[in-house]
């Protein structure tokens, strides 16, 4: 990554001030990682899928105007099928606009997890991704990391307050 996220540090008194709602940011933040990558390729085969669409109604529209120059219609074809073809690949190509847009977000939440979890150690690196990101139990979370259940909860809450002082920072 070009740009660094955390551009500035800024004083104890202003990051602790910022922090429930940092934690909450944190919270919600990691509460969709877990569903972040399977989105992601959904969005992927929807975007394939409505970009066939799309190339194939252009296939079958004619390209330029008639011989016997008929007037254009909405759409610019006079043929009510062509105009219903032109909209409904409008259609598809706004879709593609939302998902790629879509993607951006994902993309950016996902580089925001990152730059945060690197204040992490290892431990607490692990215990974020079983719990948040693999979108495990507890109880699998102990036995991932060889701590029991209050432990692993206790180190989760830890590293979401790192998390979040350096989320602060990032504002």
């Amino acid at each position: 990554m070009e740009d660094n996220i955390v551009a500035r540090v800024l004083p104890i008194e202003q990051i602790n001030a910022g922090l429930p709602a940092a934690e909450r940011e944190v919270r919600k933040l990691l509460q969709g990682a877990h569903m972040m990558e399977a989105e992601l390729r959904e969005i992927g085969c929807a975007q394939a899928r409505y970009e066939r669409i799309i190339s194939a109604a252009h296939e079958g529209l004619p390209s330029r105007r008639p011989p016997d120059a008929m007037p254009w219609g909405k759409g610019n074809h006079a043929d009510p099928t062509a105009n219903a073809v032109v909209d409904i690949a409008d259609w598809y190509q706004e879709q593609c606009q939302r998902l790629k847009k879509r993607v951006r977000e994902l993309t950016l939440h996902r580089e925001v997890l990152d730059e945060l979890m690197e204040c992490l150690s290892q431990t607490q690196r692990r215990v974020i991704a079983q719990r948040w990101i693999a979108g495990k139990s507890w109880a699998q979370v102990s036995r991932a990391v060889f701590l029991c259940e209050r432990q692993a909860q206790r180190i989760s809450n830890g590293a979401i307050e790192l998390m979040a002082r350096r989320y602060v920072a990032v504002i």
